[in-house]
């Protein structure tokens, strides 16, 4: 559950960002709940590599301590 903070943008990662991340950062569900006194404006955006380009952890992210978490994928 996200906090309420007034004027504050919301950015909802995807599931190829916590495969670059090795799970840094968490590809949630998206769930909306809504408001019937208080209008809410939402905006979809993607943007998608190329087919045939390989996603996967990024090499600094790691090593030893934190070992790769997810397979390396195509879109």
């Amino acid at each position: 559950m996200v906090p309420v903070i007034r004027d504050a943008l919301f950015i909802n990662l995807c599931d190829q960002m916590q495969i670059l991340s090795n799970g840094i950062f968490k590809s949630p569900l998206h769930r909306v709940v809504t408001n019937k006194g208080k209008a809410r404006i939402s905006m979809a955006m993607f943007i998608e590599p190329d087919p045939n380009k390989e996603i996967g952890s990024v090499d600094v992210l790691v090593d030893e301590k934190t070992p790769r978490v997810y397979k390396t994928v195509k879109n």
